[in-house]
């Protein structure tokens, strides 16, 4: 079934915010396969949790699904079928998370606040990149990065007694930039801390559930997680990304 069959064939079991999404969706079928569904939701004036039961009623096995048989319709190419939700394969499923947690990004991670770090990168002295355990390899990533501009930078993959050591040579106007997770961060808070009181700027990447610890820092850059619990790590490495960019953006600028 297509999409339009499948709406059609579900309507007596809508609810009145549900067929308002189905009306969005019907309206612009051209524009309606590159929706969100937070730009959804907006327009159908619904809440994201809302689109998110839409498609399954319809027998989707989420929005992305959904989204994906809207654009074959749209195409005339061949259709997709929708995945019952119960038998969602496990690819399909961290996809889909991911792919949720990626289009929440630029809501959650201000690019004021990355461009604001990054011009503290430039402004400041050495530049230490902090990263351990599952976060490491993402640390190790954008410190090489750093590197390459030609920026000095060290990067600390220690945690405990000896990152307490590595951090020693930290000066006022030194910038630390530590990727961790939540999870990690109450081990460290110390450290954290330690580096402020000592006239160096702080730049902390993370995810949301951080908000709970209220951490002090210059710069707090917090990605969203899904709903599954995945996406963390895949967002964390757009953040490198974005952080690299603009880095190599305001290095261009100067000329």
């Amino acid at each position: 079934m297509s999409f339009r069959e499948s709406l059609q064939a579900s309507q007596t079991r809508l609810t009145d915010a549900e067929r308002r999404i189905g009306t969005v969706l019907l309206n612009d079928s051209q524009s309606a396969p590159l929706l969100t569904a937070a730009q959804l939701a907006k327009q159908a004036d619904v809440h994201e949790s809302t689109v998110v039961r839409f498609a399954q009623k319809l027998g989707y096995a989420g929005y992305i699904a959904l989204r994906l048989d809207l654009a074959s319709d749209t195409s005339n190419g061949p259709r997709r079928r929708p995945q019952p939700s119960g038998e969602e394969a496990s690819l399909a499923r961290v996809v889909r998370a991911q792919t949720e947690v990626l289009e929440r990004l630029e809501e959650n991670v201000p690019q004021a606040e990355v461009d604001g770090a990054m011009a503290a990168v430039l402004a400041g002295g050495h530049h230490y990149v902090l990263g351990d355990g599952l976060v490491g390899p993402v640390a190790e990533f954008f410190g090489r990065k750093v590197a390459i501009l030609g920026l000095p930078v060290s990067v600390v993959r220690q945690s405990g007694v000896e990152l307490v050591v590595q951090l020693a040579m930290v000066r006022p106007g030194d910038v630390v930039t530590a990727f961790t997770l939540s999870t990690e961060y109450a081990a460290n808070r110390a450290v954290f801390d330690s580096i402020r009181e000592r006239g160096a700027t702080l730049i902390l990447i993370t995810d949301q559930p951080i908000h709970t610890h209220k951490p002090e820092a210059d710069f707090l850059l917090a990605v969203p997680r899904s709903d599954l619990n995945h996406g963390v790590f895949v967002a964390l490495s757009a953040v490198a990304y974005a952080l690299d960019y603009s880095l190599m953006l305001q290095l261009k600028q100067r000329g």
